[in-house]
């Protein structure tokens, strides 16, 4: 073995992942088998993520409303856990009736929730490709962590996990010269994947991708679309 990658991580990961490739990774080639495939790998995905929190009374507190001329932003403070709270933004249209769709945006990096809501800008427009974890973590030697689930590496691939989506809608933004997420472990590996699922789930119409020959970058195109035919 070679001196400089002996005692390395990257090359040991390799290995692993070499001689242990995961049990779960889908390879249905009829929507019976998927349907087996899809309880399975939901089952070991909560196994994995447990033990799960109890539920607590949110016991939502208004901090402050504002007027945005065409709808309301509510800053929010949920109680999500016993000893832990949670701010939040609740954006609410003023021009329509109650029930109706909502949508839950999770903020990445950056400036956090306060960019979503438009109170600050930010100039990188903080968005990954859907690529595996393995292209990430273990061939660009980076990961911070928090996007991986302890244990997932024996059972499952990233284009598997997001799979267990199907047969509802999925919609994928991807970019070639994305420097965080190498495109060959999203090409060859998550979006191949993901088109051979949806195809066996019967829902092939219901999967969107989309692919930009940019960076590490938001695009936005087919966005509000997506959300006009689905919610």
């Amino acid at each position: 073995m070679d001196e400089d990658t002996r005692f390395h991580i990257t090359p040991y990961l390799r290995r692993q992942m070499n001689d242990h490739p995961p049990r779960l990774a889908f390879s249905a080639t009829s929507r019976e088998e998927w349907r087996v495939w899809q309880h399975e790998l939901r089952t070991k995905l909560r196994e994995l993520l447990a033990p799960w929190p109890q539920s607590t009374d949110l016991a939502p507190e208004i901090v402050q409303v504002s007027d945005e001329g065409d709808h309301r932003r509510e800053e929010i403070v949920l109680s999500s856990h016993t000893n832990m709270e949670m701010p939040c933004f609740l954006l609410r249209p003023k021009d329509d009736g109650y029930p109706r769709p909502a949508i839950l945006a999770l903020h990445g990096h950056g400036n956090g929730k306060s960019e979503i809501v438009g109170l600050v800008e930010s100039e990188t427009n903080l968005s990954c490709s859907l690529g595996e974890y393995r292209g990430h973590g273990v061939e660009l030697d980076e990961l911070c962590g928090a996007q991986v689930v302890p244990g997932i590496f024996q059972w499952a691939e990233m284009g598997d996990v997001a799979g267990l989506l199907a047969p509802r809608p999925l919609f994928a933004e991807n970019a070639r010269n994305n420097d965080c997420v190498p495109w060959p472990y999203t090409e060859e590996h998550t979006l191949e994947r993901l088109r051979e699922l949806y195809r066996v789930a019967g829902a092939e119409e219901h999967l969107v991708i989309y692919t930009y020959d940019g960076t590490h970058h938001d695009y936005g195109d087919g966005v509000v679309e997506f959300w006009h035919r689905y919610l």
